[in-house]
């Protein structure tokens, strides 16, 4: 299996995920909404309230039935985009911040770790959001909370046109091959002409679906045709009112003196 065919499976497993039967996805889309509140309002400086973060998701993502190895598996693919976020700082700013056993450590360093962990554990909920809910799930939670239709609306489309873009490449890049004579790869010079190809493509497939939709009666709304289950169970209550008091805790009350 290529990496495009991979990619396309793991777009189609994303968009239709099994919710977790014990609790609602409008529960969990709540709680990872006030898990990411509350964790980027920690000041950078403070890793030990970050950490705190992560060991509630540590916590809780094996009792919702996502492992925590395959959360963070993500989140290391964007590391060096979240690095380059605060690259710059131990060369800016060198007051100091903490010492450990006699090692003083700046602000700049402590900050630069403090964007690492943050952008780690913020792209890790998510994933675990979209993992649990689906995307699907997730934009129906959405909707339960009011936000707005074309919001909404927007966010699906665009998860649907990357799969539209996968299928396309993935259809070019077999018709290439079919006529590549044996030969792997494509040459640098042509990257250009593909890509183009792939955008013409692509847009005049999205162009036949929304034509497509509009002969379906599309108004702007997708149908609420997820038949997901969000009544309200006494664990989604439990659940909100445990993450809550975690946050609360950690965010205000700065627990690592303690140890």
């Amino acid at each position: 299996m290529t990496k495009l065919e991979k990619a396309l499976v793991i777009l189609n497993s994303l968009e239709t995920a099994e919710p977790d039967l014990r609790i609602s996805p409008l529960s969990i889309t709540v709680v990872i909404f006030l898990f990411l509140g509350f964790m980027l309002s920690v000041p950078l400086t403070n890793i030990g309230m970050l950490i705190w973060f992560g060991v509630w998701l540590a916590l809780i993502a094996p009792w919702l039935g996502v492992s925590f190895g395959s959360l963070l598996k993500p989140a290391f693919i964007l590391l060096p985009f979240i690095t380059l976020i605060g690259i710059f700082n131990p060369l800016l700013d060198h007051e100091r911040g903490l010492v450990i056993y006699g090692v003083s450590i700046s602000k700049g360093w402590l900050s630069f770790a403090g964007i690492i962990i943050r952008g780690l554990l913020a792209v890790s909920a998510s994933v675990m959001l979209i993992r649990i809910c689906g995307f699907r799930g997730f934009c129906h939670s959405l909707n339960h909370l009011r936000v707005p239709t074309y919001l909404v609306t927007q966010l699906l489309m665009v998860f649907r046109y990357l799969k539209i873009l996968l299928e396309e490449a993935l259809t070019m890049r077999q018709a290439r091959e079919s006529r590549g004579y044996g030969k792997n790869g494509l040459p640098l010079r042509d990257w250009g002409s593909f890509i183009g190809a792939l955008f013409i493509r692509s847009v005049e497939r999205s162009e036949r679906i929304h034509r497509a939709m509009l002969s379906r009666g599309f108004n702007g709304k997708i149908p609420d045709y997820f038949n997901m289950d969000h009544g309200w169970k006494k664990s989604d209550t439990v659940f909100i009112i445990f993450s809550l008091c975690w946050f609360l805790t950690v965010r205000f009350w700065d627990i690592i003196k303690i140890f």
